[in-house]
């Protein structure tokens, strides 16, 4: 294929001559190379990594004075049962535990890699955002009418460790719950 390819650009008429045609080839064939060597990485790290993970953007807004977290949303989480499970992902910002500090996201049916998309928002300055640690956990709902609820993955993370003016979206990987 690359020989066709190689071939066809050759027998482009350039202005310039064979001179124009030797600065386009490599340029061209490196970077159509390297597009399908990145992509094959990608793809393979995110098949190689079975850890849990959540997605956030975390971020404060000088403007409104708010800190909002935004959980977009899950990937590779542990099945529960024979339909996988039922995630949501509940969250508090300490030291506090307050219900203004809880928060939680809508239950997503038998789903392993589900979606939320749904933003949090705080009252707090910047000074008092950094002060705060979230403690995230991906819970799977057992039944609507049963109260227990089974932990699929725990997640601790110091927000002065943060650039919270800049903003910061990416994945994070789940712990198991240590007993």
């Amino acid at each position: 294929i690359l020989d066709t390819q190689l071939a066809l650009c050759r027998g482009t008429p350039g202005a310039g001559g064979d001179g124009g045609v030797e600065q386009f080839m490599p340029r061209w064939v490196p970077s159509h190379l390297d597009l399908k060597h990145r992509s094959g990485f990608s793809i393979v790290a995110d098949n190689a990594n079975s850890a849990a993970q959540v997605k956030l953007t975390i971020s404060h807004s000088a403007e409104e004075n708010r800190l909002f977290i935004i959980v977009h949303s899950c990937r590779a989480l542990a099945a529960c049962s024979k339909d996988g499970a039922d995630p949501y992902v509940s969250f508090v910002l300490l030291p506090d535990k307050k219900a203004t500090t809880k928060r939680r996201t809508a239950t997503k049916k038998r789903d392993l890699n589900p979606e939320f998309n749904e933003r949090f928002d705080f009252d707090f300055g910047l000074e008092e955002s950094m002060q705060r640690r979230l403690d995230l956990s991906v819970k799977h709902s057992v039944s609507f009418m049963s109260r227990e609820k089974e932990l699929i993955g725990k997640l601790q993370l110091d927000l002065d460790q943060i650039d919270l003016k800049a903003g910061v979206t990416q994945w994070y990987d789940l712990v198991a719950e240590s007993t």
